[in-house]
């Protein structure tokens, strides 16, 4: 039975404000890219029947459409409608890692495009523009980013100035990471990236039964703080967080590719925010 939400006050009354703190923001944005309250809720609808029919089955019992809408509190034909509507989105998110950002991490790691320091090399065009008979960007591309064309990669780094051009044949690296200037739907997905990795780690630490140790998820809070110090905090805190970024990127490409580790079953994806996050699918 679906005891209604306002009847579960013990329970509910912390979810529910935590829920009017995280959506508020959300709201905000929804209202200005002209998302209507009809509109979210067909999401909110989707997003619930995904989880209830991914992640609420019962071992060694098909999938049924009645369980979900016990769990819902959808009806039996929305939930079929949702499931197998042409129309709907209903779909496992996948996480699209973008070809550019997979050539500006191997160019930040891959021993064969760092100079003698260890930092990313300014590289040749192609083979055939100088007598530098080193890997060129050509090479860097082809390496990472599949089947996405060199000159595709680099018109999206220097529109994003992650990347030049110098005396025509070379390419360097300007930003030590993938940062570019984003327009307004870079900037969502990642905002909602982040907070979903952020979202999924605190849900495990609250719902985990099985005994696995808690995931790092810290925050450093200080009240009062003058302007002036704010200010001097915000680069400093920046500069560090960039740094500890970028070593942790490093170490993570060493051990990746370290012949150690080649033949172990992988996770979809893993980082820190700083929050440890761990993505398995199946975790919504």
């Amino acid at each position: 039975m679906i005891i209604p939400f306002m009847e579960k006050q013990h329970i509910t009354t912390p979810l529910r404000n935590a829920l009017l703190r995280l959506l508020r923001p959300i709201v905000k944005l929804l209202i200005k890219g002209e998302v209507s309250h009809s509109e979210f809720s067909e999401i909110a609808k989707e997003s619930y029947v995904f989880v209830a029919h991914n992640d609420f089955t019962i071992p060694n019992r098909k999938k049924t459409f009645s369980r979900v809408a016990v769990l819902t509190g959808l009806s039996r034909k929305e939930v079929v409608r949702l499931l197998k509507g042409e129309d709907s989105t209903f779909a496992s998110p996948k996480i699209q890692v973008n070809r550019a950002a997979r050539v500006v991490t191997g160019w930040l790691n891959d021993s064969d495009f760092l100079d003698a320091s260890g930092k990313p090399r300014r590289l040749t065009l192609r083979r055939g523009l100088s007598d530098d008979l080193s890997l060129t960007f050509a090479d860097l591309v082809e390496r990472y980013s599949g089947d996405i064309t060199a000159r595709a990669i680099l018109d999206e780094l220097t529109r994003l100035k992650i990347a030049g051009v110098e005396d025509k044949h070379y390419v360097c690296l300007e930003k030590p990471g993938y940062i570019p200037d984003m327009d307004a739907a870079e900037s969502i997905d990642i905002l909602f990236n982040c907070a979903g990795n952020l979202l999924r780690t605190g849900v495990f630490n609250i719902t985990d039964t099985t005994g696995q140790e808690k995931r790092f998820q810290r925050q450093l809070t200080h009240f009062d703080i003058p302007q002036s110090i704010a200010g001097e905090f915000k680069a400093y805190s920046q500069q560090r967080s960039q740094e500890l970024l970028l070593e942790l990127d490093k170490w993570l490409a060493q051990k990746k590719t370290s012949d150690a580790h080649k033949t172990d079953s992988t996770v979809s994806s893993i980082g820190v925010g700083i929050y440890y996050f761990e993505d398995n699918d199946h975790e919504g």
